[in-house]
């Protein structure tokens, strides 16, 4: 197979990402999402590879340094740049170290510099200091003539390979294709399929990385067009609590056990209820967001942009999902809204928080939509939905410095809103509203749990508050007890330092992951690790024994709101 029997717009679509794999394009397009779409390609050159994405990156990595050491690149691109693209190759695509010795001294330092211009690439740069040239003058340029070559050494391998693993149906991307010819060849159509395939998947993401307009940062402005990820099956409306295993991927623990929900490369996600429906939103590695409403019918995973993280969502009384999320580049508070249909509604719309780097999202007793954070200089804050679902709050309500990297809204049950915060240190602390949609307590207070792995507070039985830590000691569980008041009422509260209840909920072995939920009869422990997931009910004053609620264990629980 020569360079003529591969589609120009095939080799396009792979040269431009590996252009943005060797480093950050003009637009700064996430790299790590367009290394994904050369995972999926290296998948389906041999469906054999681990499924791992660091194990798929090594051997995508082996193969474009097979190719640079090999005669390959050259057998795909014009005859006038055969005598040196192999040794342009190997800076791009090999490891500083496997950079043959005299390669500076065949093609010059001058020409090599005149190939590492125009953009920045830590693999460049760590080949420059291999090869005795400063780093300080090496400006990446991704080679278009490199690149095209290993495009079409990739798509020339696509085509003999065996062939791909039958793909998911997806709605094939928007942008220019080039039509089949009732002559094309079997290969040719193999490699178009394919490339479409592992093209789709990127665009559905928001990684515009192929067949499109080369690239949009869809955190700032998100196309009208709805990218729709993949299929989700029908989920129990009892499934309090998903997880992310080891690989990547979303489940639901059920009864039934772990449940694929059909999203992988999951970094982060969060779910919350709507009767029968559970709103879940991903982010995937690399700052791509994904939702779907899953219920008791099939869902579709639809895309909601790029260059975001740590996503929250919350559901108003309208019953329409409102996404929160942080933009990667500067911290800001975005937002965007899902409509019934599970369509995202508009583009992502400020919020007035900025620099932040964590966010919680919860609902009001009123139905009204609340948004808690804490900002990279440890200060907390609320914003709150004033008029829904549009109006919201023009300005975040300071709640004091705590030095906290990682929060929680929680809404009692009388209304009255709490935040609690983890501090630098791994100490739990927490304010609160003095009564419903009034002022805050300004002071912050210590929760005595200490050494903090993992922690959530959820809303038990008869209104007490529940909190349950991973430390680096073991599990612990503490609850809010009834405390009479000099006026005659009780105020539910937390018990002193000494009052801390142990809890072993996986038989002597310590849980990779530990979280609690509210549930009609109380609360609901599930700890994961050693192989299983169960779950404690916690009462009044009473602990159940432990259940195992499915073989198998997580890296990450997700529990569901609501």
């Amino acid at each position: 197979m020569t360079s003529d029997d591969v589609s120009e717009t095939d080799v396009d679509a792979v040269a431009a990402a590996l252009r943005w794999t060797i480093g950050r394009s003009p637009r700064d397009v996430d790299e790590a999402a367009d290394r994904r779409l050369l995972r999926d390609l290296v998948a389906r050159l041999e469906p054999d590879v681990d499924r791992a994405p660091a194990a798929r990156d090594a051997r995508l990595d082996q193969l474009l340094a097979e190719m640079a050491a090999s005669d390959e690149l050259a057998d795909h691109c014009a005859a006038r740049h055969r005598p040196w693209i192999g040794d342009v190759a190997r800076i791009y695509f090999c490891a500083p170290e496997d950079l043959p010795p005299d390669i500076r001294d065949r093609i010059g330092s001058e020409t090599i510099l005149a190939h590492l211009t125009d953009g920045v690439s830590n693999r460049a740069r760590a080949a420059a200091r291999a090869l005795g040239i400063d780093d300080n003058v090496v400006r990446v340029r991704r080679e278009p003539v490199v690149l095209d070559a290993a495009a079409a050494a990739l798509v020339a391998r696509l085509a003999v390979a065996d062939g791909p693993r039958p793909a998911a149906e997806t709605s094939p991307p928007p942008g220019p294709t080039t039509p089949a010819s009732p002559s094309g060849s079997r290969s040719r159509a193999l490699v178009r399929a394919v490339v479409l395939a592992a093209v789709a998947l990127s665009v559905a993401a928001g990684a515009l990385v192929a067949l499109t307009s080369r690239g949009t940062d869809e955190g700032r402005s998100s196309s009208p067009t709805v990218a729709v990820v993949g299929e989700a099956p029908a989920v129990l409306a009892s499934v309090s609590v998903l997880g992310i295993d080891d690989a990547g991927a979303l489940v639901a623990v059920s009864a039934g056990g772990l449940v694929p929900l059909g999203v992988e490369d999951v970094v982060a996600a969060d779910a919350a209820r709507d009767g029968d429906v559970l709103h879940v939103v991903v982010e995937q590695a690399g700052g791509r967001l994904v939702h779907a409403a899953l219920g008791p019918r099939p869902s579709r995973w639809v895309g909601l942009g790029t260059g975001l993280r740590g996503p929250e969502v919350g559901v108003a009384t309208d019953g329409q999902a409102e996404v929160v999320a942080i933009r990667s580049d500067d911290g800001d508070l975005v937002r965007r809204r899902v409509g019934l249909d599970g369509e995202p509604e508009g583009d992502w719309a400020p919020l007035s928080a900025t620099d932040v780097v964590d966010v919680d999202v919860t609902v009001n007793l009123d139905g009204r939509l609340e948004v808690g954070g804490v900002t990279s200089d440890g200060t907390a804050f609320n914003i709150w939905q004033s008029e829904p679902p549009h109006g919201w709050s023009s300005y975040s309500d300071d709640r004091g410095g705590t030095a906290g990297r990682r929060v929680q809204l929680l809404t009692n049950r009388d209304g009255r809103l709490e935040i609690y915060a983890e501090r630098a240190d791994r100490t739990l602390w927490n304010t609160w509203q003095v009564a419903q949609g009034r002022g805050w307590f300004r002071e912050w207070n210590p929760r005595h749990v200490e050494d903090l792995r993992r922690w959530r507070v959820a809303v038990g039985a008869d209104a007490r508050l529940v909190a349950v830590a991973l430390t680096d000691t073991g599990v612990i569980l503490r609850r809010q007890v009834p405390v009479p008041q000099a006026d005659g009422s009780v105020r539910m509260m937390w018990p002193p330092a000494t009052v801390v209840e142990p809890l072993d909920p996986l038989g002597g072995a310590t849980p990779t992951d530990v979280t609690v939920v509210s549930t009609d009869d109380g609360a609901r422990v599930v700890a994961t690790g050693a192989g299983r997931t169960t779950a404690i009910e916690v009462g009044l004053d009473t602990l159940s024994p432990v259940r195992p609620l499915a073989a198998g264990a997580l890296a990450t629980l997700v529990p569901v709101d609501g």
